[in-house]
């Protein structure tokens, strides 16, 4: 029992055997972000949408490939008189509509689109190393304590088993206080397992291998002075990245519209051509004859005039606004909630710090 006992206090005193791993100190908080948006390797994935609509972008707004035609006859299967033609066109296409130039606004609304998208996944990927970083400085604490813990715990093991030899204390309490040091001990591999898994997890959002033994200062300084000053929305919403985003839907939403109006009609065909033509004219004979002229294709919007594209259109940018209004709820609801967890914290710290603690600390005082 007392082997056992002496063997989970050696694991959580001293804590695992690990490999070798490589020391990587980063000096506060700012760092640690920095880092992330150079090595993140999801971050880098999400930059490369800027390129791909910057891409769309350079070649959007351009006119179809001209089409040539060349086309020949002769009359060798009727009357085979020697006549024939030959034929060459060149046709092109063009837009009625400033469809061109509309389709030139919407790739670069999907380039300040993409940039942020890329500002939203930065946002997150900072609240998630702070969230990271807190959680393993919390760890870092909470296996200190218990160690520190688990010490005065022995002591006490010591000081009973000497009494309880002496017939000056229970057996019973003896059992009690060791139960309890087995108690500290699971409970301290746990949050040294909590450690492991948080470094592990920081290294992920850092783009550093696994067996970096990474650390982060992080102050756990309780605030002298609660929270008291709430910020106005109007000046939360211009600095959250998926606010911005929301709004760059909208705007995209729009010109997505416009595009697809101008769509309504298609595109004319303007058609030159020339044709050579070798026919028979009484009671000269074969004689040679040359053609040009131009020739205009209109389509007209009596079955088709792209209804289902402009209503969906229509759909997406109301879905945007509605999405921009919930993402304004979200902000809001998300600061007040912030503030006063913020506010609750510091309360409980402040009780803590106070009369709870000079207790404990003259409690350890007298048993020492």
């Amino acid at each position: 029992m007392k082997r056992t006992l002496q063997t989970a206090l050696l694991l959580l005193l001293t804590g695992n055997v690990a490999p070798a791993q490589t020391p990587v100190q980063l000096p506060d908080l700012d760092t640690a972000i920095r880092t992330a948006y150079a090595q993140n390797k999801d971050l880098a994935v999400a930059a490369m949408e800027i390129e791909r609509a910057k891409s769309r972008l350079r070649w959007s707004g351009r006119l179809p490939n001209p089409h040539l035609e060349l086309s020949g006859g002769s009359d060798r299967f009727g009357l085979s008189e020697g006549e024939r033609s030959l034929r060459l066109a060149f046709s092109q296409k063009y837009p009625l509509t400033a469809r061109l130039h509309i389709e030139k606004e919407v790739r670069r609304a999907q380039v300040l689109l993409a940039e942020a998208e890329l500002a939203e996944h930065r946002r997150q990927l900072a609240a998630k190393i702070a969230s990271t970083v807190l959680e393993l400085t919390s760890a870092l604490h909470h296996e200190t304590h218990q160690r520190e813990h688990a010490q005065v715990k022995a002591f006490m093991v010591r000081n009973l088993g000497e009494l309880v030899q002496r017939g000056e204390a229970s057996p019973l309490d003896l059992a009690q206080t060791r139960l309890e040091v087995r108690h500290i001990a699971q409970k301290g591999r746990t949050f040294q397992a909590s450690h492991h898994r948080q470094r592990l997890r920081l290294n992920e959002l850092l783009g550093l291998p696994p067996e970096a033994r990474t650390t982060v200062p992080f102050p756990l300084e309780r605030p002298p002075q609660p929270p008291d000053q709430r910020t106005p929305l109007t000046e939360i919403l211009p600095r959250r990245p998926d606010h911005l985003l929301a709004r760059a839907t909208i705007d995209a939403s729009l010109d997505a519209l416009q595009l697809e109006k101008a769509r309504r009609w298609e595109d004319v065909a303007v058609k030159v051509f020339v044709e050579r033509e070798r026919s028979m004219d009484e009671p000269a004979g074969l004689q040679n004859n040359t053609f040009a002229g131009v020739s205009l294709s209109i389509p007209l919007p009596l079955r088709q005039k792209n209804e289902g594209g402009i209503e969906q259109a229509q759909i997406n940018q109301e879905s945007a606004r509605v999405a921009a209004a919930a993402v304004r709820f979200k902000v809001q609801s998300e600061y007040a909630t912030a503030f006063q967890q913020r506010l609750d914290a510091w309360h409980i710290a402040h009780q803590s710090n106070g009369e709870i603690l000079q207790l404990a600390r003259r409690n350890y005082d007298d048993f020492r």
